[in-house]
């Protein structure tokens, strides 16, 4: 199961059951003249909720954006305790 939905601006979000990070990695190439930054997080490893894991997601792609874009960023792991 995959679902997108468009966020705001130029983001949009893509919920998946099955992540390959690996894939996900390799996503941050140039494609027709246009660049990709990219966030990534996980549950439960990155967020405990959807709201965290957007949250989480979106502070990764701000990563990857201050990063130079054109970069794929893995969101912090959630500290537990």
């Amino acid at each position: 199961m995959v679902r997108a939905t468009r966020q705001r601006g130029d983001e949009t979000t893509v919920f998946t059951r099955h992540y390959n990070s690996s894939l996900a990695r390799q996503t941050g190439q140039p494609v027709a003249g246009f660049t990709l930054s990219l966030g990534v997080a996980t549950l439960p490893t990155d967020a405990l909720s959807a709201g965290q894991l957007l949250l989480a997601a979106d502070n990764a792609e701000l990563a990857a954006k201050r990063a130079g874009k054109n970069r794929v960023c893995a969101a912090d792991p959630l500290v537990q305790g």
